[in-house]
């Protein structure tokens, strides 16, 4: 007859579910021996242990990532998509003030001095693009709009010198567009005039998708018009790294943990990214959440506008989920995950949550 007794060697026996629920009840009889407010302290230093590790982990990888170590370190030859986003970022300055009613005589001579030494560095690791055809047209207005007002643009000559050596209209591979465009209220009014209010308050988080695949088309104009989301100096980091395939979406939604229960009926699942090359100050570490947020939100509006679905799933996770997801995903290592968004096709009937709304004045004071 099998003993009863309980040995030392069967408590240890993880296998044993009678020994396991003994160890738990010990375990919690424990617990009550600690008062109440030790265990109060506990919880809190184990929650800030956390948050400084995950805190650690985010600094690291924007120091890494970022382009502000090249910048502050002086590096010989920079990343060539470090340098593309700063020059996107300083012709965007004489791209906004051209575009004023009234430009300053003399605006900009920072940036004159920026594009200088940047435009040469990018050109030496790029060679000549649509990037460096931007900036020439936008140096190009810069000196004339100086020339109209009677007045020599700052550092005029060294402009000159270097616009010489720039790739001319005919070589560049992009279509030609002027730095600041001219547009009328009718434009606007006659290209916005739709019931937006309706289309927002239309759009839901679905979680019960048609068997029908989104087209890949569909995907493409709703990246399209993501792309014309605002971005910090028109730096444009948002990047959509879209997979179908099932063994793909599994592998991904596996590792994250609001899709139960509905993910598998997702047409794509999209991991949405911003690039962090694209930022190269300290005062800009929280910026690719802001930027990733805008290019978000229009791409969801974009696929609700093309009659699709679609569920934003968070990207809540410590250093080692965001770790697996890189490999997993194949993300590239400056790119930061900023959330994952389940498509698909819309049945004729579904059900989506409640979701109530707070009252307006909880989101809304005016000063």
């Amino acid at each position: 007859m099998p003993s009863t007794y309980l040995t030392a060697k069967s408590i240890a026996d993880p296998s044993s579910h009678m020994n396991l629920a003994m160890l738990k009840t010990i375990k919690r009889g424990l617990k009550k021996l600690v008062p109440q407010k030790v265990r109060q302290l506990r919880r809190r230093l184990a929650a800030m242990r956390r948050v400084r590790q995950f805190a650690h982990y985010d600094w690291v990888r924007y120091s890494r990532s970022s382009g502000i170590m090249q910048f502050e370190a002086a590096v010989v030859q920079p990343d060539a998509a470090v340098l593309k986003a700063q020059l996107f970022r300083y012709e965007h300055v004489l791209e906004k003030a051209l575009s004023f009613h009234n430009p300053r005589v003399g605006f900009g001579a920072w940036v004159i001095d920026k594009l200088l030494s940047t435009l040469p560095a990018y050109l030496a690791v790029a060679g000549g693009d649509d990037t460096v055809c931007m900036v020439r047209r936008a140096l190009e207005r810069y000196v004339e709009f100086h020339r109209q007002s009677g007045a020599r643009s700052p550092r005029e000559s060294d402009v000159l010198t270097l616009l010489a050596k720039l790739p001319g209209p005919t070589q560049c591979p992009g279509a030609s567009q002027e730095p600041a465009l001219e547009r009328s209220r009718e434009d606007i009014w006659g290209n916005a005039k739709i019931d937006f209010e309706s289309f927002a308050m239309c759009r839901h988080s679905i979680r019960d998708f048609a068997p029908e695949p989104v087209p890949e088309e569909a995907i493409q104009r709703a990246a399209r018009m993501a792309q014309r989301s605002p971005s910090a100096c028109n730096r444009q980091g948002g990047r959509l790294h879209v997979y179908s395939r099932p063994e793909h979406r599994d592998k991904i939604l596996n590792l994250q943990s609001g899709n139960r229960g509905f993910g598998h009926l997702a047409s794509h699942v999209i991991l949405m990214t911003v690039d962090l090359r694209c930022f190269v100050d300290a005062v800009e570490r929280h910026q690719a959440w802001i930027d990733g947020g805008l290019f978000a939100m229009s791409f969801m509006y974009g696929i609700h506008s093309l009659g699709y679905g679609s569920c934003p799933l968070h990207w809540s996770v410590d250093e080692e989920t965001d770790r697996k997801m890189r490999v997993a995903a194949k993300i590239p290592e400056p790119e930061e995950i900023i959330m994952l968004l389940a498509i698909g096709s819309l049945r004729e009937r579904f059900k989506v949550a409640a979701a109530m709304r707070n009252p307006l004045e909880a989101a809304l004071k005016f000063h």
